[in-house]
């Protein structure tokens, strides 16, 4: 599979700096929860909770998957979250995920979220959002730092093909079909 470099590792490490800045700048007096997607945001989780280091943030991955039949999940997500006893008295939850592209897959871990810790403030941050892709409005500020016209299929930093890519240091684009799975 051929996958064309788009996003390169220093502009990343640039953005997740961007990105850290911002959650201390709004969010540095408070209680941090970070709240990364898995399966592709467990990189991105563990470079901000780094970059966070001083404010000692706690950290607790959720997993959402989509399944369109389940009629319990949320917009046909279902979050599951890894830890629900560190939600106690926290004020920021800041969900963390690589890309927003229907944006279906925030908007459903924000409500579940809620649920959780419905005194906190949430937010979203992403690193890199599909504009022309999105359909869901969240119900709380998501920021992401890198735009992308139409609908690249982007596999590095945590997002995959099949499983396959995702320790790539790099975000990279590559074309539907070419051992990709097409999203339900």
């Amino acid at each position: 599979m051929e996958i064309i470099p788009i996003i390169e590792p220093k502009k990343i490490r640039e953005c997740l700096k961007g990105i850290a800045d911002e959650i201390r700048a709004q969010h540095g007096e408070q209680k941090i929860l970070l709240v990364p997607v898995l399966n592709a945001a467990y990189i991105m989780g563990a470079d901000i909770s780094r970059l966070l280091s001083d404010l000692n943030p706690t950290i607790c991955f959720v997993l959402a998957k989509s399944y369109v039949a389940d009629r319990r999940a949320a917009m046909g997500v279902v979050v599951r979250p890894l830890d629900s006893t560190v939600y106690n008295d926290v004020q920021a939850a800041i969900i963390l995920d690589v890309v927003i592209d229907t944006g279906r897959t925030l908007a459903a871990v924000g409500l579940r979220l809620h649920d959780f810790a419905p005194r906190a403030e949430i937010s979203a941050y992403t690193l890199v959002a599909k504009p022309d892709k999105l359909r869901y409005k969240c119900t709380f500020p998501v920021y992401s730092r890198i735009m992308l016209p139409g609908d690249p299929w982007l596999v590095g930093f945590g997002l995959d093909s099949n499983g396959k890519y995702r320790s790539l240091q790099y975000i990279g684009e590559t074309k539907y079909g070419e051992g990709a799975v097409l999203p339900g």
